[in-house]
């Protein structure tokens, strides 16, 4: 790759550089058809080191020239010229530039270059050779380090979803020092909470919020600490500044305890009610430990029944409906639960279990079914019905009652017995004549009951007929 061709006239001494921007430098010496003895001092540019501009800058007249950059880009060559050090500055590429400034007596200068950009200096260090000697020439800007001044309070002591706020400043005496405050808990990872250029004098305002939360310290959804974080233990949460010059400022810690959240507590014991003939009633009430708000749900046999908002102390009330109820297996052992849970999703339950047992059977027709209510709603006034029942009665063990009505849709309907006619097998005559509602409807009720018997007693289905 030809950066210059200098058609025959001799070029020499090339050195190059990169600026913080990742731009190429090149600076050389090299004489030209106007100046065919005395050499000027040229640069050049690249930005991907494979195309550069067809005529190099011609800049001074020197040799053995050495070019550096400060962490702006600002650009400085220092040269040979005469027996003389001599130097140029720019900040547009050699576009315009400052100088010539004497540096002093001498030869073969060589200007120092840092790569990271971290050295600050006003005057770029330069040495170069004088007689019978080796000189020093450069003003350097001592870094100072940062000072970091921390508000958090100390000593606090944080429950569940409390904050931790990390707050203060950093001043920092460097003129456009870039300078990072970090912080860690107890010696993790460390973390960025802000950065910003410094004037001089004015700190750097810092503010991060950490939140603790199932053990846990969290910066967002950033899991700070990594780990569980102890009860009854001191932890520590350090903050300190660095600047873009390797500056760093003291530590400052802060030491804080955090209670782990706890579930609510529901009040009583896991028990077994035992065998019950009757729905079961369970009172209740919960209360969080951290005073979080929390949620009720409430369970038969694995299936939601309802959930709602807790109160701390409330009593609440967990009962199933008769539909519930009736709907149960007989002598199995069912189970209630209740579960609270708390906004940070902790949970706690209490379980109770039961058997149901009968010592009625009974049922009717559901007029809740469409089908149903559609089919036995009649117009004309029923005169009879015919009721099947196929069933099994063990001994000791009895059809109690066996009920019908043609005017079920009354407010109050005409029952009738009929529990005879059904044993035998026969048609029974409605003695009823009057109805208050809209139209006629039939309903039968059933109840058995088992007595002493030991077996169950078992209804495979029922029909009949009506006109």
């Amino acid at each position: 790759m030809m950066i210059y061709d200098g058609g025959g006239y001799p070029q020499a001494s090339p050195q190059a550089i990169t600026t913080p921007n990742d731009k190429l430098h090149v600076v050389w010496h090299g004489t030209d058809s106007d100046n065919t003895v005395s050499p000027y001092i040229r640069y050049s540019n690249s930005t991907d080191a494979i195309t550069w501009p067809a005529a190099p800058r011609k800049l001074v007249k020197g040799q053995n020239a050495s070019i550096t950059s400060d962490k702006n880009g600002k650009l400085s060559i220092t040269y040979e010229d005469g027996g003389y050090i001599k130097r140029i500055e720019s900040t547009d590429e050699f576009v315009t530039y400052q100088g010539p400034f004497l540096v002093g007596a001498g030869t073969k200068p060589a200007t120092f270059y840092d790569q990271s950009f971290q050295t600050d200096f006003s005057v770029p260090p330069t040495l170069y050779q004088a007689a019978g000697a080796v000189k020093y020439y450069g003003v350097l800007n001592p870094n100072k380090k940062p000072v970091v001044t921390l508000t958090t309070p100390d000593n606090q002591t944080l429950t569940e979803n409390a904050t931790l706020s990390v707050a203060g400043s950093a001043l920092d005496q460097d003129v456009d020092n870039a300078v990072t405050i970090k912080y860690r808990i107890n010696g993790g990872t460390i973390r960025n909470i802000a950065s910003g250029v410094s004037d001089g004098s004015t700190p750097l305002s810092f503010a991060r919020d950490l939140r603790y939360s199932g053990k846990r310290m969290w910066d967002g959804a950033v899991d700070v600490a990594g780990v569980d974080l102890a009860e009854n233990t001191d932890h520590t949460l350090a903050v300190w500044a660095e600047d873009d010059k390797g500056g760093k400022s003291a530590e400052v810690t802060r030491k804080f305890r955090v209670v782990w959240n706890r579930p609510p507590t529901i009040s009583g014991q896991n028990s077994d009610l035992g065998t019950l003939t009757e729905r079961p009633t369970v009172t209740y009430s919960a209360a969080d430990p951290e005073g979080n708000s929390f949620t009720f749900t409430e369970y038969l046999n694995g299936q939601q029944v309802r959930s709602f908002a807790g109160t701390d102390g409330q009593q609440n009330t967990f009962e199933l409906t008769h539909d519930a109820w009736i709907k149960l297996d007989l002598d199995v052992q069912h189970q209630l639960k209740i579960v609270a849970t708390d906004s940070a999703g902790i949970s706690s339950e209490r379980v109770y279990t039961f058997t149901r047992t009968e010592t009625h059977l009974e049922f009717m027709l559901d007029y809740n079914n469409p089908d149903v209510a559609a089919f036995f709603t009649v117009d004309g006034m029923p005169e009879r019905i015919l009721f099947t029942l196929e069933r099994y009665l063990p001994p000791d063990s009895e059809i109690e009652s066996l009920l019908v009505t043609n005017n079920y849709l009354d407010a109050t309907p005409t029952w009738e017995d009929a529990c005879n006619a059904v044993i035998g097998g026969r048609g029974y005559i409605f003695t009823n004549k009057t109805k208050t509602a809209a139209d006629w409807a039939i309903c039968v009720w059933v109840t058995l009951a088992k007595g002493s018997a030991t077996q169950r007693v078992h209804v495979y289905g029922y029909g009949g007929a009506f006109d």
